[in-house]
């Protein structure tokens, strides 16, 4: 049967280590970037055969070698979404099958028993609740039965099977704080027992997955998740591990010890008393996640340094890992070649000679490929993943690209005998960087002064006496031997010209009886200079300038991540010229920024920047305020002036105004006052605008006179946020002869845009934008609200951001107040609101598989007064 498991570096080689290895033997560890094609991998087969689209595959391989696959969606409403099935036992795939007839299921996971039983785990979106399916005969008939049954809500499960054919579950649940916890149960005998919390340290736990190794008195239950503190304001999630019996547990251990990055996705296979552990980690910046790999060889009791299995400037996703065939396969989703489309790169991990495979790219096809899974028997690898064609579709590879079934046997010559092998006498070991600025990265440093630490050890029981320590490009003829020490303070690393570059230390150890090791080495990148740019709504030189609720757009630049060998970078934070900073928050290009209510013409924002190895740098712009909203508008002159129509489309002209600062630059129709509004490119006088007599309808007015609104606006706005907007006027044309056919469109077409917010606290305006207005599912969306107070006394009160289904959070921050909760999809914040600082709030959310097409964002202030409304922002997904 596969090895048991569950489904959910590229080494910058720079010069330095170019030299190294042409001067001497050296062991480093970290992959060569290179995606290749995949030689000897069959074409990838679309398994699905989908309708609609089908997402989030699983794959297990039976013991005769046959492969069975589990996924969900097919239906044009993901109410009816079902948990479907196919396998491979005939030799192609079978047509699918739903495992059950109930629908809304969504994010199966699949694990085989010794005797080849099926066994599947899914969310119950109706009811919120696990749900567990079991199949005996290769899937012509399933069980059911609720296997959660929470009082609260129950999502992401996990599964895995143990030596005995017990099954083991994991999930999330909110039953226990409010919070979500893991939650697990185990199947015995076919019976569940009652689900119990495996840790309590945690507050917030995201996508648990588990493995467990071996049996009876020996079975060890293996579970990793991410997650942190509830409502921490930077969400900076860390990997977790706890370990257990299956009744008793070890407390969690924070296993990424990664403070300031953020850990998502882990997964973890298991042979023997090894495991491996693979997450995706951001280090602050939206799109770069790189894969990481853990592993532990004495059944998670200790780990080893962790090692990059992707090191570059993707964004790198969705980890899976299963062991076989004496290595750890890993395929992960990466937008390496094209930003925001995802291709499946497959990578193997040798624990024997501690080195990575070439990324081979399984994914061919030109869409994005998203979510895969890898299994593997002695004979075969097989991966799996969703893919965006005209839709969504599971499709299949392996390797050998061979028929399905049993392995050849293996013929096994008698041994002949040889004598014991001859022991290394020479000692071994290693060394390891630390910086000392950021405290104790093994990454990056931006002083000369590091920390080493080594270790040696000799294989027939030698004392090692000595060691020799040199720079790269430094290093003695012979070596200068020193008495051994474990731990070197203070070393200074080569000192070169150059700014930015990777800096290596090179260690030998000798026994007390004069034996030498080979060179052992480590690097970290040496960066010690920051540069970017910023200017202000994208160097124009307006903004506008509402005394009530000003803002700009702060668009930067990272030339330093474009430098040879610099890091990057991280994070940034933004103050107005006589104010506070904000917090820090992740390095963003574009990100909007709220100025203090006033009538100050020319205003200067400051953008503070943080790279990687934090050097910190200092730049600003100035930008000017135009409070004045052009005048002297046209109203519309309608259908050529011909005073009634029998079409609904209409041609508009005649539209002209007049702005002396920064001039006009759109008009706006609507066929109401209160909206919807359709935003046009201002041409002057002469242009002709096509416009939809029933765009934003209920109710088309026939026959009677109908109006048409317009309104003018200059050029101070940027992005979602428009410039001042000059008064509305109207003209009006007659309407007869429309048939009602035209109707049920009009009815499809409205969607309530311009209603605007619901008064609450008194002198309080507030704004919710999002960027951008259009995002494809698995891209990011920033989110920012912000209220402007025009009272003399402070107002105390709490920020809501309610996310609807369909859009994530990732991370939040409160620019100068304090994130307070992050759960159930709701940020909220407390927050001091005056005349002289705008309280605002950001957020990162990342668009979910299928959404909705379109995702509605509510935000509020709760105040003494009572609740404010801001309008609600929409994200178009399609």
């Amino acid at each position: 049967m596969e090895a048991m498991r569950v489904k959910r570096t590229a080494w910058r080689l720079g010069l330095v280590p170019l030299l190294f290895l042409a001067a001497a033997t050296v062991v480093l560890s970290g992959p060569l970037l290179g995606a290749l094609s995949a030689p000897g991998w069959s074409t990838p087969q679309d398994i699905s055969h989908t309708t609609w689209g089908s997402f989030g595959p699983d794959l297990v391989i039976d013991s005769q070698g046959y492969s069975h696959a589990v996924w969900y969606g097919d239906a044009e409403l993901s109410s009816n979404w079902g948990v479907w099935y196919a396998n491979n036992r005939s030799g192609t795939w079978s047509t699918p099958v739903k495992i059950v007839t109930n629908v809304n299921l969504q994010s199966p996971e699949m694990a085989i028993d010794p005797a080849d039983g099926l066994h599947v785990v899914y969310e119950d979106w109706d009811t919120k609740e696990i749900m567990y399916a079991y199949s005996a005969n290769y899937g012509q008939s399933w069980t059911e039965m609720n296997i959660s049954n929470s009082p609260g809500n129950a999502y992401e499960p996990a599964i895995a099977v143990d030596a005995e054919g017990n099954v083991h579950a994991v999930w999330i649940d909110n039953r226990w704080t409010g919070d979500y916890q893991v939650t697990y149960a185990k199947r015995t005998g076919g019976t569940w027992s009652a689900p119990v919390r495996v840790q309590t340290s945690v507050q917030f736990n995201k996508a648990p997955r588990i493995v467990t190794t071996g049996s009876g008195a020996d079975l060890r239950v293996h579970i990793v998740f991410y997650g942190g503190p509830s409502g921490a304001p930077n969400t900076d999630y860390e990997l977790y591990y706890v370990r257990g019996t299956g009744t008793s547990w070890e407390p969690a251990r924070n296993i990424s010890q990664t403070p300031g990055s953020r850990t998502y996705d882990p997964d973890i296979a298991a042979v023997g008393t090894e495991l491996y552990v693979v997450w995706d980690e951001a280090p602050g910046t939206i799109a770069n996640h790189d894969i990481k790999l853990l592993r532990s060889t004495d059944n998670g009791s200790t780990w080893l340094p962790r090692l990059d299995v992707t090191a570059d400037t993707a964004r790198s996703r969705f980890p899976n890992t299963a062991f076989g065939q004496g290595k750890a396969h890993i395929v992960y989703d990466s937008d390496l070649l094209a930003p925001n489309y995802g291709d499946i790169y497959y990578v193997t991990y040798d624990p024997a000679a501690g080195q990575f495979s070439s990324p081979l790219n399984l994914s061919t096809t030109s869409g994005d490929s998203q979510l895969a899974t890898v299994v593997v028997n002695p004979c075969r690898v097989a991966v799996t993943w969703q893919d965006k064609g005209t839709k969504w579709n599971v499709l299949y590879t392996t390797t050998p690209d061979t028929p399905p079934g049993p392995c050849e046997p293996t013929v096994t010559p008698t041994p002949t005998p040889s004598p014991s092998p001859t022991p290394n006498f020479n000692p071994h070991g290693f060394v390891q960087i630390y910086a000392h600025d950021p405290y104790s990265s093994t990454s990056y440093t931006r002083l000369l002064t590091v920390t080493l630490h080594l270790s040696a050890t000799s294989d027939v029981g030698a004392q090692i006496t000595d060691m020799a320590v040199c720079n790269l490009g430094d290093c003695p003829s012979p070596p200068q031997w020193i008495p051994f020490l474990p731990v070197t303070y203070n070393w200074t690393l080569l000192a070169t010209p150059y700014d930015c570059e990777w800096k290596s230390v090179i260690a030998r150890f000798r026994d007390q009886y004069g034996r030498e090791s080979i060179p052992y080495g480590d690097y970290i990148q040496y960066d010690n200079y920051l540069t970017a740019s910023m200017v202000l709504n994208n160097g124009q030189p307006y903004a506008r300038g509402s005394v009530t609720n000003p803002l700009v757009m702060v668009t930067s630049e990272d030339l330093d991540g474009q430098q040879p060998d610099c890091t990057g970078l991280r994070d940034m934070r933004l103050w107005e010229q006589g104010l506070t900073y904000t917090v820090w928050i992740s390095y963003y290009p574009r990100l909007y920024f709220f100025l203090v209510p006033g009538n100050q013409v020319t205003r200067t924002v400051f953008a503070e920047y943080r790279d990687r190895a934090n050097n910190v740098g200092t730049f600003s712009d100035s930008i000017l305020l135009d409070f004045n909203p052009p005048y002297s508008g046209t109203p519309p002159t309608l259908n050529w002036g011909v005073p009634t129509t029998t079409h609904l489309l209409i041609p508009v002209t005649g539209l002209e105004a007049q702005d002396d600062e920064s001039g006009v630059a759109h008009v706006w129709l609507a066929n109401s006052a209160d909206g919807p509004w359709m935003r046009f490119p201002y041409a002057g006088p002469t242009a002709v605008y096509t416009w939809n007599l029933a765009y934003g309808g209920p109710p088309i007015q026939l026959p009677d006179l109908h109006r048409v609104y317009v309104r003018y606006e200059d050029a101070s706005g940027f992005g979602s946020y428009p410039g001042n907007l000059s008064e509305v006027y109207s003209a009006t044309i007659g309407v007869t002869g429309i048939s009602n056919i035209y109707l049920p469109l009009v009815l499809r077409n409205w969607t309530g845009l311009g209603r605007g917010p619901t008064p609450g606290e008194s002198g309080v305006r507030l704004v919710l934008l999002s960027e951008p207005e259009r995002a494809l599912p698995g891209q990011d969306v920033l989110l920012w609200m912000a209220a402007w107070y025009d009272q003399a006394a402070p107002l105390e009160g709490e920020f809501r951001l309610s996310l609807p289904q369909g859009l994530h959070l990732v991370r939040a921050w409160s620019a100068y107040g304090e994130i307070v909760s992050t759960s159930g999809g709701t940020i909220v914040s407390h927050e001091r609101i005056s005349a002289r600082q705008v309280p605002w709030i950001l957020a990162q959310a990342r668009v979910d598989r299928m959404p909705p097409e379109i995702l509605e964002v509510r935000g509020e202030l709760v105040g003494p007064a009572g609740t404010t409304l801001a309008t609600p922002a929409r994200v178009l997904t399609r």
